[in-house]
């Protein structure tokens, strides 16, 4: 899709990498870069193209609708990082135009924390000379793939740097999960939105 991608910090190899959410060229980037699988939303199954992809790619998916649907995950993500398959979590749970990271749901760290992998914190920032990372690159709103994708690739010099931190580990969700937020934020450039 004519990205240009460049890396700031050492490329993980295994654990959890935690993201913000831009666009579905997230996913494009990190598993390029990384070879990870994601934990995904359960509707990107059924996805046009995209839903493919992540099924052939070993993508877990929950259904955070139900509030046991997180331990459910739990096996799953056992198995890929005890076969040292790194996993990308956004934990944000949606996109955003890429000028904030929204709250994390802390509930996604429950089964980290108990199976004691890495986590690692990733800062995705996109520029598009002569574009709007907000309006042409974040996938968000009420926008669809179908009036998305074909816009997007008239876009020339599209560029995301990708920001690896050190790896954390915790025995709290909450604690975990407001550590990482603050790490991801400073990654993706981005103030807190407490600080705003």
């Amino acid at each position: 899709m004519g990205l240009g991608i460049s890396v700031v910090g050492p490329v993980p190899t295994g654990g959890l990498i935690v993201s913000n959410h831009v666009s579905y060229l997230d996913i494009l980037a990190l598993s390029t870069l990384v070879g990870c699988s994601f934990v995904s939303k359960r509707e990107v199954r059924h996805w046009p193209i995209f839903g493919a992809y992540a099924k052939m790619g070993g993508t877990i998916f929950v259904d955070r609708e139900r509030r046991s649907a997180v331990a459910d995950v739990a096996e799953l993500m056992q198995r890929h990082l005890d076969e040292q398959i790194p996993i990308s979590l956004f934990p944000e749970g949606t996109s955003t135009g890429g000028d904030v990271v929204l709250p994390f749901r802390s509930s996604l760290f429950e089964p980290v924390v108990h199976l004691g992998h890495p986590v690692v914190p990733c800062g995705l920032r996109y520029s598009l000379p002569g574009g709007s990372v907000p309006d042409d690159v974040a996938y968000w709103r009420d926008m669809t793939l179908a009036t998305h994708m074909p816009k997007l690739l008239t876009k020339i010099g599209l560029h995301v740097e990708i920001h690896f931190g050190s790896p954390r580990t915790g025995r709290d969700r909450k604690e975990l999960s407001r550590a990482l937020h603050a790490d991801v934020c400073s990654l993706a450039g981005l103030a807190p939105l407490s600080a705003r």
